[in-house]
């Protein structure tokens, strides 16, 4: 309904919460689902909440004087593993995903230094579905709250990297957005950005839409989205230093790769890459059996208790000082002790959800060529993939001698 002046009588303004504590909303004509206004409230130099609320009493007012209703909602941004569907995996999917997930970790090459930087960026993508839990748990006291974050990846350019990293991300990641005809918000937001020739800006090329009205898909009725527990590739070269922090900031628990800017770009220590290892490459594997692989490990780690979770951890986290504190050893760095508690505890889970599906393959007294394991394919793949790692981690004593993934490796051959 109208006033005379033909202005709105019924708005609402709706809110939410980033995970940086940033807070967004619409002003929303309740009548039509139209957006009258949108506003993001920084929280760089002050609490954002309070920002909205003078925002949200200042609107009140001005819709009071001009006899309209004013009311306030509070939604809810329905992103992460929790919210993954349909992510039971059969053994089969399991085996057949193991096959090309090896091959995937030979795509650098299978020199020494070209497998560490295959196996260094997986395990990163792989720690993307565990890092917002393991803050939340509260697993560990070494870390205080304020560390817990996402990993970084740093890469500058070399030719044919950027296209070798964004096959590998676009496989390992998982769409954690829910979204359907009843969804707050509809989403557009790609794992590997640019996503299009032409691009002005990050908060413009991944965007959250207010679902009503005919506004939908209008950039100029858009704020950004928020990527919760996935992978994100950034083509650093189309984006400004500001965009970049911003999405970082904004974007707390993914694994982010950062490519064609330096390191320096970023708002947090990054784990560098060698980018001529990812260059040009002919290796092919097919990513559909991979992708489904992730999907079930990432669906397993949302649903899975947190006793179980936190113990693993705890163990990981136990295993790295003492090896730490070995007699001859080649210490990890302090810098990097947080960057390899997440990688290892990344794989660890990893073996240990695989290991679930060992005594399918194993009890099989005659199986057929279809589902028949090969002699070495997975001990020679996965397992010295990891060992190759060890050379800038030292992670294969650390992995392969914890008992779930020694058995995860070793049974399966």
């Amino acid at each position: 309904m109208a006033n005379k002046l033909g202005e709105t009588t019924r708005c609402c303004l709706y809110h939410w919460r980033y995970d940086d504590l940033t807070e967004g909303c619409f002003v929303v004509d309740d009548e039509t689902g139209k957006v009258i206004k949108k506003r993001v409230f920084d929280n760089r130099h002050r609490e954002s909440k309070k920002d909205r609320i003078k925002y949200q009493k200042k609107e009140k007012s001005d819709a009071d004087k001009n006899g309209r209703t004013f009311k306030t909602k509070k939604l809810k941004l329905h992103v992460g593993i929790n919210y993954i569907k349909h992510y039971h995996c059969e053994a089969t999917h399991i085996k057949n995903g193991l096959e090309e997930f090896t091959t995937m970790l030979s795509i650098c090459g299978s020199d020494e230094v070209q497998r560490a930087q295959a196996i260094q960026l997986v395990s990163g993508l792989l720690s993307a579905y565990i890092v917002r839990k393991a803050a939340n748990t509260g697993a560990l006291d070494d870390f205080s709250k304020h560390k817990w974050r996402g990993l970084i990846f740093s890469c500058p350019y070399s030719t044919g990297a950027f296209e070798t990293i964004a096959q590998i991300v676009a496989t390992v990641s998982v769409d954690t957005i829910y979204q359907n005809k009843g969804a707050d918000f509809l989403v557009s937001a790609s794992v590997l950005l640019p996503d299009r020739a032409v691009s002005k800006s990050l908060a413009g090329d991944a965007v959250i839409y207010f679902n009503g009205g005919t506004q939908c898909h209008n950039k100029k009725f858009a704020l950004p989205a928020q990527y919760r527990d996935t992978c994100v590739l950034i083509d650093g070269r189309a984006y400004s230093t500001g965009d970049i922090r911003n999405f970082e900031r904004r974007n707390l628990w993914n694994t982010i790769v950062v490519y064609g800017k330096p390191a320096s770009v970023s708002l947090v220590d990054t784990i560098p890459l060698k980018s001529e290892s990812f260059g040009e490459n002919h290796l092919k594997f097919n990513y559909k059996p991979v992708r489904k692989l992730c999907r079930g490990f990432a669906g397993w780690i949302g649903n899975m208790k947190k006793k179980k979770f936190s113990k693993t951890l705890q163990n990981v986290w136990n295993d790295l000082l003492t090896y730490n504190c070995a007699f001859r050893t080649a210490r990890i760095k302090r810098g990097d002790l947080y960057h390899t508690f997440l990688q290892v505890s990344a794989l660890t889970l990893f073996l240990n959800y695989i290991s679930m599906f060992l005594p399918y393959w194993i009890q099989r007294k005659s199986p057929s060529s279809a589902h028949k394991i090969p002699k070495n394919g997975i001990n020679q793949g996965l397992s010295r993939s990891i060992a190759d790692f060890g050379s800038p981690y030292l992670l294969y004593g650390i992995v392969v001698c914890r008992p779930a993934a020694r058995c995860s490796v070793n049974l399966a051959v």
